[in-house]
């Protein structure tokens, strides 16, 4: 398994501990990066894998980030290694641990393959394709780089056909780093598409041929034109996947998940009548198809039922090396009669790894019901509790996570207009009419004045965030950096005004979600941020 998930659920940005290395195969001569990444916690007593096998080039080097993710603030805390295998073929990198609070948490291990080079025959440019898996199990996830290397790292790679998939889901990543290896002598360019693959069937799987064409930019001497020229026709090879069923037997708090996976449970009230409804919650973090994954069946005393679930949020999670999803369930509850009801959840699902079904429980929950008035159809006190909306379409699976993060935006930029309403330093900046940007950036002035530095750092990032969302249509759902490039470099906006963006965001969340101290950088960050608004907002008024 190339990587693995230790998880601890804590929302809204649930706690995870994850390793993964840059690829599963390097070619022999080349160094290995390995990263055991921390996501929102503060890390204690790391401690590292024993690495026998690989020599240690450098680390652990420790890198901390935080950003936005569909709204959510995430930290990450990772150490890093640059290692060597020491031989040709599979090794392993067993499990690292780390200390939160009173909990450790393991990840699980890494299978690297050292490949020899000796009988390779480089060319200019070819590509390959590399599943993390060739045997493995209906609805697992594996993953899959296209690696095209590439002598010449000015060239670019355009995907001409991409393999059809058949028989599995495909869930591409975000664009991957380009990164660099040396093949007998000489230095390669490696630019990677990685998807995530999730057999729906069992048998034998093909992964087509991917095609591509690589591209040389040439420009013309005399008109200084340029144009681009084809300078090869690359594919992979085919890949086969062997995928076997799922093995009977299946507990019946089985949730559909194949992977890797843990669950929270939540209920409110513990105390009431016979004519309320309890409301049960659970969340699933997991990393295989979660497009297989349903509410558990609950197993529950006499007296007690429990109501058609609900899906009521679901998102992905970042990940550096295996696509990881939330989702959420919710349970009405009502008892028959007065009594003491105690029960526990049980969610189950199949570990590739043990090849069998784990299952794991809940802490007990005790509800205590007692007499009520008139007596009130059980129905009628679910109903009261649902809230009133749209069943979700199970075909378009349409995260509910996205409209919260939205609501819960732009709550916040309503309550942040209403808070810091009236004057501001106006000698600061220039109000435009129209335009809400402006009215984060007067805040920011105001906050800057008097030192609250969280608040300041705050309505920095509202700023640009509306500007973009004013401009570009970025709805707040989908306010991260890697979504503002995404969307400005689409509408080609130029570099180096992305560049700028993503710089002062960087400071922004990292003084903000990482509580590192930018204060002295602030007054910097806002002339920055306050100029190339002003510039960007000029340029972009018709």
């Amino acid at each position: 398994m190339l990587s693995g998930i230790c998880l601890a659920m804590s929302q809204p940005a649930p706690i995870r501990w994850e390793a993964a290395a840059t690829s599963s195969v390097v070619l022999e001569g080349n160094p290995l990066e390995v990263s055991f990444t921390l996501f929102n916690a503060e890390a204690e007593d790391f401690k590292a894998p024993a690495l026998a096998g690989f020599k240690i080039l450098s680390g652990p080097e420790k890198r901390q980030s935080a950003y936005l993710q569909q709204g959510i603030p995430q930290r990450e805390i990772s150490y890093v290694y640059q290692l060597k295998p020491l031989k040709t073929g599979f090794s392993t990198i067993g499990a690292a641990s780390v200390r939160i609070g009173e909990q450790w948490l393991y990840t699980r291990t890494l299978r690297i393959e050292y490949a020899p080079t000796t009988t390779m025959k480089p060319s200019e440019a070819w590509v390959e394709a590399r599943p993390s898996e060739l045997q493995t199990w209906v609805g697992a996830q594996v993953v899959t780089d296209f690696a095209a290397y590439l002598r010449n790292p000015q060239w670019s790679v355009q995907v001409q056909k991409a393999p059809d998939y058949a028989g599995m889901r495909a869930a591409p990543w975000e664009k991957l780093p380009d990164r660099t290896e040396q093949i007998q002598g000489f230095s390669y360019l490696i630019r990677t598409e990685r998807v995530s693959l999730y057999p729906q069937k069992s048998g034998r799987l093909l992964i087509d041929p991917i095609q591509a064409e690589v591209l040389e930019w040439q420009r013309d001497s005399t008109t200084g034109l340029g144009h681009h020229t084809r300078r090869v026709k690359l594919a992979s090879k085919p890949v086969f996947i062997d995928v076997k069923p799922l093995p009977p037997g299946a507990p019946r708090s089985f949730c559909g998940g194949v992977g890797y996976f843990d669950m929270e449970a939540s209920c409110a009230p513990l105390q009431g009548s016979v004519q309320e409804a309890f409301t049960l919650n659970l969340s699933i973090i997991g990393t295989g198809d979660m497009a297989r994954v349903e509410a558990p069946t609950l197993e529950l005393p006499s007296g007690l039922k429990a109501w058609p679930s609900e899906l009521t949020e679901e998102r992905m999670l970042p990940s550096h090396r295996q696509q990881t999803f939330l989702k959420t369930f919710r349970y009405m509850l009502t008892a028959t009669d007065t009594g003491r009801y105690t029960f526990r959840v049980a969610m189950s699902w199949f570990d590739p790894d043990s090849t069998a079904y784990r299952t794991i429980f809940s802490e007990p929950f005790t509800l205590m019901v007692t007499p009520g008035g008139d007596a009130v159809d059980a129905a009628a006190a679910v109903d009261a509790l649902r809230p009133q909306k749209p069943t979700p379409n199970p075909v378009r699976r349409k995260s509910i996570g996205l409209a919260i993060a939205a609501g819960m935006l732009l709550v916040l930029a309503l309550w942040y207009a209403w808070h810091f309403g009236g004057s501001h330093a106006s000698e600061m900046s220039e109000q435009v009419p129209g335009a809400a940007y402006q009215e984060y950036l007067a805040q920011a002035a105001e906050h800057l004045q008097t030192g609250t530095m969280e608040s300041f750092y705050q309505a920095i990032i509202l700023a640009i965030y509306t500007f973009l969302q004013e401009r570009y249509g970025l709805m707040p759902a989908d306010w991260s950096k890697a979504n503002a490039v995404k969307a400005l470099t689409a509408q080609e906006v130029e570099a180096s005004t992305v560049t700028q963006m993503e710089d002062i965001l960087h400071t922004a969340e990292t003084a903000l979600y990482a509580k590192a101290n930018q204060e002295a950088q602030a007054p910097a960050i806002y002339r920055q941020t306050a100029a190339l608004l002003e510039q960007w907002h000029q340029n972009t008024t018709v």
